[in-house]
């Protein structure tokens, strides 16, 4: 039963999270344009907002993705929380430990910004 609460309890403070993201992000957001624009905010907004949104992904798709981006030798699963999706494909790359899909998804990222997925990887 203890487990069922911590449950509720938490899916309780994810909604609670989304809901207050639907609230302030596009108000958020429209701010940070005009300031970047106006302001002479930092530029570096987009880039942190897409890093901090690539981790926010490796955590949410954990599941999903480990089932479908790595084989099961592999000793990097996603989800591990400050870690993007790019720097877990970039290990799981180095380890040769990436699916088909896996790979794929790795090409599309290098093919874009080459060996993108290998210069993510920070030291563990």
């Amino acid at each position: 039963m203890k487990k069922f609460k911590i449950f509720i309890l938490n899916l309780s403070l994810f909604f609670i999270a989304v809901l207050l993201l639907l609230i302030f992000s596009s108000i958020g957001f429209i701010t940070s344009v005009f300031a970047i624009i106006w302001a002479s905010a930092s530029t570096n907004y987009f880039r942190d907002c897409a890093i901090e949104l690539d981790i926010f992904g490796n955590i949410l798709c954990q599941h999903l993705f480990n089932a479908t981006f790595i084989t099961s030798k592999s000793k990097y699963l996603f989800g591990k929380p400050g870690m993007t999706i790019s720097e877990n494909l970039g290990l799981n790359q180095r380890e040769k430990t990436l699916s088909t899909t896996g790979n794929a998804l790795a090409w599309i990222l290098d093919t874009i910004d080459k060996d993108h997925c290998k210069n993510s990887i920070r030291t563990l």
